[in-house]
């Protein structure tokens, strides 16, 4: 069995802390507190656009749903069942 040299052991110690600093650095991008917070990419609106394709998916669906039937020479559509609304926060970049 070979021994470990001191050259691979901080090889494997460099290796370990890198690793470790890019995934603080991936976590941690959105912190403001943080060494690695990063403006550009802590106010994208991530979560709020995938809400929002949601949103607009669910209400085409149910859109698409409503029945409509003829009485006499016109169509009358049925009242929608439910009303949808989408709050947002305005994010405005902090100078720190």
């Amino acid at each position: 069995m070979a021994s470990v040299t001191p050259a691979r052991f901080v090889c494997v110690l460099a290796f370990v802390y890198l690793m470790a600093v890019l995934y603080a650095r991936n976590v941690a991008a959105s912190d403001p507190g943080s060494w690695f917070f990063d403006p550009r990419t802590a106010y994208r609106a991530r979560y709020s656009n995938k809400r929002r394709t949601q949103a607009e998916n669910f209400i085409l669906a149910a859109n698409a749903s409503t029945s409509s039937r003829p009485v006499g020479n016109h169509w009358a559509v049925r009242a929608p069942r439910m009303c949808i609304g989408i709050l947002s926060v305005a994010r405005e970049p902090r100078d720190l």
